[in-house]
């Protein structure tokens, strides 16, 4: 007999209220509506992250520590995550949690468990362009045994467009190292960083 192919995961059906359920600990406090913060956090979940199978359980995982609590910290989760390693025994911090609800907002969006990462950065560099007139330029990395990968990247007029965009608001969240690195850099080379527009 033929083996049947494996059946998709069943979806949890809650019995309680979510408000009223005292197993669950630390929900998400960030309301399920476009903000900077949001498109912070599904940015994120874009590049670093993926939706389980289970379609529930939602993941990101980075070397970078302070990212990870960023993420956290901007869904109003508690900064709780699991230290593991890397293919090539690097340090990785890896935060996982059910968010049925934030699961299927970020189905609706297009996010998927299975990532097409040739399009979203087609997509991305697509939206970058039409908004600020940045062109960009796609590189792709041939892996042996595994997908390729792919980088949008931009030269040094082109960045330092984006890079004064991207940090023009000081309350937008972010990593606090990389905006230090920035704002030294512009400090640096006020010449080259002034201006409006591209």
């Amino acid at each position: 007999m033929a083996e049947v192919g494996k059946q998709r995961a069943k979806r949890y059906l809650r019995h309680t209220p979510l408000a009223e359920d005292k197993r669950v600990r630390g929900y998400r406090t960030l309301a399920l509506d476009w903000s900077e913060t949001m498109a912070y956090i599904v940015g994120l979940l874009a590049t670093d992250g993926c939706l389980s199978s289970d379609r529930r359980h939602i993941i990101l995982t980075s070397r970078d520590r302070e990212l990870v609590e960023t993420f956290l910290a901007c869904l109003g989760r508690p900064i709780k995550y699991t230290v593991g390693r890397t293919r090539r025994g690097k340090r990785a911090y890896y935060a996982q949690f059910s968010d049925v609800a934030f699961y299927d907002w970020l189905l609706a969006r297009g996010l998927t468990p299975r990532k097409a990462s040739r399009a979203h950065i087609d997509w991305l560099r697509g939206r970058i362009k039409d908004s600020f007139g940045l062109n960009g330029y796609l590189e792709r990395i041939v892996r042996k045994k595994r997908h390729d990968l792919f980088r949008l990247k931009y030269g040094k007029r082109e960045s330092i467009v984006l890079l004064r965009l991207l940090y023009s608001d000081p309350n937008a969240p972010c990593l606090d190292r990389k905006r230090r690195k920035w704002i030294d850099y512009a400090l640096r080379n006020k010449n080259v960083c002034a201006g409006g527009g591209s």
